[in-house]
């Protein structure tokens, strides 16, 4: 089995584009957790012990204008007005054999700052441990850099008021600098070189700077509950010699939606536009049972090739505070592609399920058993959030079954969202967002012979100028002949391009492209050979 990349330039509606080269990375968003069998986050507030023997260090959230926040300055958990700290565990990815991080970045949202702050908010980073456990005793409120043994200093002044003294703060989005950036990698690689391993944490704290800061003035900071929580977002250097990876990003297209019973609702079903309600809240208003129901535009699978690699990631950006089911994944009979202007991605209220996994009806590939459920605690709206499968085997043997079974490219396949208790409380759901949405549902689909990383830089079209400003472009033709055919697609998939190649005595291909600012895939063709390369548009 060939080595393959991991990441794809754009994952395209209504059709597929395979991977383009870039370098192996993978990217990860760490957000705090739930604390196991509790209702509250693992982050928190500290102070000093001294001075706030109880309720120190602090989880349960502060409520800032109506937003779980994290308080930092001098506004203790008691009331009091003693300075806090706050800690924010991130639970590590894993880091390869031989592999480093390669970026970070920190990112909070300040919620509320008061009128007469007189101190700025400097970042640390805290020794990891295999538990979440915040301790009181990394409190600090004094001047950068706190020299403490096993303290690291990653950005003075991270961030400060945001208004002229005497006014409140504006809500805003604080990220590390470029010299904070390099400085949690340095910090997240020493953790690592420490021994920490996938599932250990790293701790990262806020504090003022000044232990004089003027008292009950303080910033407000969205907590992990909330939909800004803290996002820490680290990309590692991928390990290329292990395992499959995906070389198609397929997007779901407008028409996904969601569909209950047929005998009971017997209009607007199937429901096709917005997001997607999955639980029991039918298009009619009625606490009637749906499903969300996704199609898939199936690529190629090459000759002699199968899958290796599955996949599938949906956005929920919406849970009621009480639901009481998981959600199961289920996988349909493929539908031909229709000619004469017929799509094959028609879905039908008669696969509505909900019920017990596993759905033994004939044509339905059970995949996964409590693909998802709620994020956050009964009572509580869930966070807006992906959940993906990962690398998923009976999603890889379904898609094979489909390929097997006859199924091309261009047909399309269909995933089941469905409740798993009939008995679920009405007028409680999931959103679902759908293809029309910015976050459509993503099916990433590998195959085993897909070429490796140095042979993809082989086949990588040499584009220049890249990024183009006025329309002018050469393509290399080494490898290809006058026979090449040019082509690029925007990102919706659609090709706004189209030529046959005339090359010039110096084997290269000169043309004036009229496209909007943007991204887009450039393909050059002849016969088997294709070379692709992103292009961007200024």
């Amino acid at each position: 089995m060939k080595t393959k990349l991991l990441n794809s330039v754009l994952g395209v509606a209504l059709g597929v584009l395979p991977f383009a080269v870039q370098g192996q990375t993978t990217t990860h968003d760490v957000k705090p957790e739930m604390v196991p069998s509790q209702a509250y986050y693992n982050d928190g507030i500290v102070s000093d012990i001294s001075d706030v023997p109880s309720h120190n260090p602090y989880l349960e959230g502060n409520g800032v204008g109506g937003v779980q926040s994290l308080k930092v300055g001098a506004s203790a958990s008691t009331g009091a007005a003693f300075t806090t700290s706050a800690i924010i565990p991130f639970k590590l990815p894993v880091r390869p054999a031989g592999k480093l991080v390669v970026s970070a970045n920190l990112s909070v949202h300040v919620n509320y700052g008061r009128e007469w702050i007189t101190s700025n908010v400097d970042l640390y980073g805290l020794p990891y441990n295999a538990a979440s456990t915040i301790n009181p005793s990394h409190h600090y409120d004094d001047a950068y850099p706190d020299a403490a043994a096993g303290i690291t200093a990653i950005e003075d002044d991270y961030f400060a008021k945001n208004q002229a003294a005497g006014a409140l703060d504006t809500a805003r989005f604080e990220e590390t600098s470029v010299s904070g950036d390099a400085a949690l990698v340095d910090y997240l690689n020493a953790q690592y070189d420490a021994g920490a391993v996938a599932g250990d944490y790293v701790f990262l704290r806020l504090n003022v700077d000044n232990p004089a800061t003027t008292g009950a003035h303080y910033f407000g900071i969205d907590d992990g509950s909330t939909a800004n929580a803290p996002t820490l977002t680290i990309e590692i250097e991928a390990d290329s010699s292990t395992g499959p990876s995906a070389d198609y990003a397929v997007a779901a297209p407008t028409e996904d939606g969601y569909v209950s019973d047929p005998s009971v609702i017997t209009t607007n079903n199937p429901y096709l536009w917005g997001a997607a309600k999955l639980g029991s809240s039918a298009v009619d208003g009625s606490g009637n049972l749906t499903s969300v129901i996704i199609p898939f535009m199936l690529p190629e699978r090459p000759s002699g090739e199968t899958v290796d690699f599955a996949s599938m990631k949906v956005y929920v950006s919406y849970g009621r505070q009480w639901i009481n089911s998981n959600v199961d994944l289920y996988g349909l009979t493929y539908q031909d592609a229709l000619a004469n202007g017929g799509t094959g991605r028609e879905i039908f209220s008669s696969d509505h399920f909900a019920g017990d996994y596993p759905d033994a009806s004939s044509g339905v590939t059970a995949i996964q058993d409590d693909y998802f459920t709620k994020n956050v605690a009964a009572g509580d709206l869930d966070t807006a959030r992906w959940e993906e499968t990962g690398q998923n085997a009976n999603l890889m043997a379904y898609l094979n079954a489909q390929y097997d079974a006859g199924a091309v490219a261009g047909d399309w396949v269909f995933l089941r969202l469905s409740m798993d208790n009939t008995a679920m409380a009405g007028s409680q759901y999931f959103n679902i967002e759908g293809g029309d949405s910015a976050t459509p549902a993503t099916l990433e689909i590998g195959f085993s012979g897909t070429l490796g990383v140095e042979e993809n830089h082989k086949s990588a079209l040499a584009l220049y100028p890249n990024p183009v400003e006025d329309g002018r472009l050469n393509i290399s033709l080494e490898g290809f002949s006058n026979q090449a055919v040019l082509k690029i697609y925007a990102i919706t998939g659609k090709l706004v391009h189209f030529e046959k190649v005339e090359a010039s005595s110096r084997n290269y291909f000169n043309t004036h492209v009229n496209l909007n600012a943007g991204f887009y895939v450039v393909s050059l063709q002849e016969g088997n050979i294709s070379k692709t390369q992103k292009l961007i548009v200024k």
